[in-house]
C-alpha cells in the first residue's frame, strides 16, 4: 500500500519536535549539571575555608593577649612535637635576653634551664603576636617578654 505526502507529512512533523524536545532537554540538563558543578565548587571552597578558620582559632585566640611564662611553656607543649610545629612554622620567644626560635619539641629545657638564655620563668608576662602571611597561613607564633611580675 502506498501511501501519500499529505500522511507522510505529519508524521515526520512530530518527529523533527520529537529530536528538537530532545536536543532541548539535553541542553537545559546540561547547563543544570554544570551549575550544579560550579555550586558544588564553592561550597567545597567554602567549607575548606571554614575547617581551616576553625583549625587555626585554637593558635589564633593567643593573638594579642598577655600571657604568663608558664602559660608560654604550655603553650609549647601543645603545640609543639617532634615532628615539628602543629598549625604553624615555627614559636619565636623573646625573653628580653635575645630571640630563640623553636622548630620542634627538643628545646624545653632551654626554656626551663634557669640559667640559660632561652629562659622562661613562669611569672614573666610576654605578649602573644599570631603572624599570618598574604593567604591567612599562620607562619610564626611570637612570644615577646613584656614585664615580670614580682612573687
Amino acid at each position: 500500500m502506498k501511501r501519500n505526502s499529505f500522511e507522510i507529512a505529519p508524521q515526520a512533523l512530530f518527529l523533527a519536535a520529537g529530536v528538537i524536545l530532545s536536543i532541548a532537554l539535553i541542553s537545559i540538563m546540561t547547563l543544570q549539571f554544570e551549575q550544579s558543578r560550579q555550586m558544588t565548587g564553592e561550597v567545597n571552597r567554602k567549607m575548606l575555608d571554614m575547617t581551616e578558620s576553625i583549625k587555626n582559632s585554637e593558635i589564633t585566640q593567643y593573638d594579642g593577649l598577655h600571657i604568663s611564662g608558664a602559660e608560654v611553656r604550655n603553650f609549647y607543649k601543645l603545640y609543639l612535637t617532634s615532628s615539628g610545629a602543629r598549625g604553624f612554622d615555627q614559636m619565636i620567644i623573646d625573653n628580653g635576653a635575645g630571640t630563640r626560635a623553636y622548630l620542634s619539641s627538643g628545646d624545653f629545657a632551654k626554656l626551663t634551664d634557669s640559667k640559660g638564655e632561652g629562659y622562661v620563668a613562669p611569672a614573666d608576662i610576654y605578649l602573644c603576636t599570631v603572624e599570618q602571611n598574604a593567604n591567612g597561613i599562620i607562619t610564626n607564633v611570637r612570644f615577646e617578654k613584656k614585664e615580670k611580675t614580682e612573687g
